[in-house]
């Protein structure tokens, strides 16, 4: 009989954001061959005050807007709205994992919730903010606290683990599982010849920064090395890329293409000479996985988990301190990766199969 696994997260997919938190979704995916699995999604936020109970087969959503600023007062109405999930669903008796993903403010209180829990509990991680102290100067004591009671947790890399450690100065057991590439759109394909033009795509937000990629290429025509840039995405700073590529006079260079699909990113992937991702920090990069997966070499920075995927076999890291068009004209000085090996090695790591293999593992291992 297959373990009953209760998944609760307060990232996921949802109608008017289907993109969002996909990694999660996948990681969830991924163990549908190994457990009877339930996703409870605790869509919370600020804004006015809502509470609403969605339930469907496989998932459960509570919708929970406060008007509260204050950030303890928030944590205590998600204590008490999950208390209220915990005792109702019977979730004690009801399944025999609970499997909280992105640990605050989901756990803050975890410790007064061990009488509505089943003994199994795991936590997986995927948030950068560790690293950036949850962008604060307070202590944080209660964020730190949620890893003093020994419950295992999942992290999609070691930088990502070592962040946490740091950031919270408990001990406590640790596993390592990248994140899922759904390698059925993401291959290599070699009917597909790569171009000589550069592709980027991402979340635009800090701490990435593509407008140094579009300065690199003024400096590169300066030197008569004239490239084209492709990029794609959404977030914050879509309309300083789409800004500078103007005001760059970068318009017969630089071409912004907006939001693809699984299908069209490929595609983009295995036509372009190269994959870029300028960013200051990544607990993982699943678009420089989703990269390799399709046999596009990588050029990025030796920043969190970047170096545990981008080696000299399948692309090339930033030094400190190089410019970036230094680092585009070294790659094209010596393009001699070997696309289809870069693909192979990519997806034998990051298919779901493995990693549901990998994660359902760790699970049949807690105690």
């Amino acid at each position: 009989m297959k373990l009953r696994i209760l998944h609760i997260t307060p990232w996921y997919p949802k109608p008017d954001d289907p993109l969002n938190a996909l990694w999660i979704f996948r990681h969830v995916k991924s163990l549908e061959p190994h457990f009877t699995q339930h996703v409870l999604h605790f869509d919370e936020g600020f804004g006015n005050s809502i509470s609403k109970f969605e339930n469907d087969s496989g998932l459960s959503r509570i919708i929970l807007r406060t008007r509260f600023k204050s950030w303890r007062l928030h944590e205590w109405k998600i204590f008490l709205a999950l208390r209220r999930f915990l005792k109702k669903e019977n979730v004690k008796n009801n399944f025999d994992v609970v499997n909280f993903h992105i640990a605050y403010p989901i756990c803050t209180y975890l410790h007064r919730l061990k009488f509505f829990l089943p003994e199994k509990i795991l936590i997986t991680e995927h948030w950068s903010y560790y690293h950036f102290h949850f962008h604060s100067n307070k202590k944080l004591t209660r964020i730190k606290n949620i890893f003093s009671h020994n419950h295992p947790v999942l992290c999609v890399s070691e930088a990502l683990a070592r962040d946490i450690k740091t950031f919270s100065g408990k001990t406590f057991p640790v596993h390592i599982v990248s994140n899922v590439v759904e390698t059925d759109a993401y291959h290599f394909n070699d009917t597909t010849k790569p171009g000589l033009h550069f592709f980027m795509a991402a979340r635009w937000k800090s701490p990435k920064s593509p407008i140094e990629i579009l300065k690199a290429l003024v400096e590169l025509k300066k030197r008569n090395i004239h490239i084209t840039l492709r990029i794609a995405g959404f977030g914050d700073l879509v309309p300083e890329i789409e800004n500078s590529i103007s005001q760059l006079g970068l318009s017969d260079s630089a071409k912004f293409v907006g939001v693809l699909n699984s299908e069209q990113l490929a595609t983009e992937y295995r036509a372009a000479t190269a994959f870029i991702l300028p960013t200051g920090y990544e607990t993982f990069s699943v678009v420089c996985a989703e990269a390799l997966c399709c046999g596009c070499p990588v050029l990025s920075e030796p920043n969190g988990a970047i170096p545990e995927l981008v080696n000299e076999t399948n692309g090339l890291l930033r030094n400190k301190n190089e410019a970036w068009e230094d680092v585009i004209e070294r790659f094209l000085s010596n393009n001699n990766f070997d696309r289809r090996k870069i693909s192979e090695a990519a997806t034998s790591h990051y298919n779901m199969l493995k990693i549901g293999k990998q994660y359902a593992s760790i699970i049949h291992s807690l105690k």
